[in-house]
């Protein structure tokens, strides 16, 4: 029996589209140009700070600390807002979790999501 962790977003969801759907509202309002959903990916791993950090260095150059603060606390809201609305279940990733579990290996999500967006995402 094995212990298996598995990512979240991109191993067993879809999330990019709505992340940049959030993120490019930010990236409107500050008057910068937006990114693609491919872009966005790249973006993704390390929060939510270092992901609107990397997008405004993207876009012309990182704003100062305390209006930094302020976009990562609107992205927070926009996302958590619209977690869901394209976000979508990878093909056949229920299934081969599912499959592990059944032949006995311990299963488990990780993300770099807060507990209680992750728990509504997999709900």
């Amino acid at each position: 029996m094995y212990s298996l962790l598995f990512d979240l977003d991109g191993t067993l969801i879809e999330s990019a589209p709505d992340i940049a759907n959030a993120l490019n509202v930010v990236l409107k309002d500050a008057g910068r140009a937006t990114v693609t959903v491919d872009e966005t990916r790249l973006l993704i791993g390390e929060g939510v700070a270092r992901l609107v950090e990397k997008a405004f260095a993207m876009r012309g150059g990182v704003p100062e600390a305390a209006s930094l603060a302020a976009h990562v606390t609107k992205m927070n809201k926009l996302y958590d807002a619209a977690l869901t609305v394209e976000t979508f279940l990878i093909p056949h990733a229920k299934e081969a979790v599912a499959s592990l579990h059944q032949a006995g290996h311990r299963t488990a999500v990780v993300s770099n999501k807060p507990g209680f967006l992750t728990e509504q995402i997999i709900s």
